[in-house]
């Protein structure tokens, strides 16, 4: 029985490193280069709404639970760059990649007890430099969002948001508007 449940299962799912692999490609296919050919990084509110837009095919049904358990991978997946132009790539694609992961744990809004568990095993993570773990921009976003999960989890109301998931009409989805703002604000902050 094992074995027919396994060969139901797409490719993509079943080699986790193939996975992020596929994610990375389409996050470089959209990268803006300098003149040399260098990944040319723009942080901000542009480059964050178009590596949402590569990475939506992939990932719109993600709830918060399934992008932590991603990102895990992400963090692991330093080791998929072969050589020094494609590190300098991949690294970029990466990076791109874990950010906005990072900002979705941050900003999405639970769907079930288990996000909650996720987003509190992320911010536990925070609090160890053994372990990768997100900007102090990410980490204030994290602890923000934990209060709204402690209310969720006393109600039993969760709002739930998907990664792809948007209000009728909206371009993007509300917990991308939220990181952006957040984003902003802390960089806004630091410039005083």
């Amino acid at each position: 029985m094992p074995r027919d449940v396994v060969t139901q299962v797409e490719p993509a799912f079943s080699a986790p490193a193939a996975f992020v692999r596929q994610l990375m490609d389409a996050v470089v296919g959209v990268m803006p280069f300098d003149n040399r050919g260098e990944p040319d990084s723009q942080p901000g509110p542009v480059e964050m709404r178009t590596t949402f837009s590569v990475l939506e095919p992939f990932l719109a049904t993600y709830t918060v639970t399934d992008v932590g358990l991603l990102l895990n991978m992400v963090y692991a997946s330093w080791a998929l760059q072969r050589n020094a132009r494609a590190s300098d790539v991949d690294g970029e694609a990466i990076g791109r990649i874990q950010s906005l992961l990072e900002d979705f744990l941050a900003d999405a809004h639970a769907s079930t007890p288990e996000c909650t568990e996720v987003r509190a095993y992320f911010l536990g993570m925070c609090m160890d430099d053994a372990y990768n773990h997100p900007s102090d921009c990410t980490i204030e976003g994290l602890r923000s969002q934990i209060h709204w999960d402690i209310s969720d989890l006393r109600s039993g109301h969760f709002d739930g948001e998907t990664f792809g998931g948007r209000c009728q009409g909206d371009e993007y989805p509300l917990w991308l508007k939220r990181s952006i703002k957040r984003v902003e604000r802390y960089k806004a902050a630091a410039q005083c």
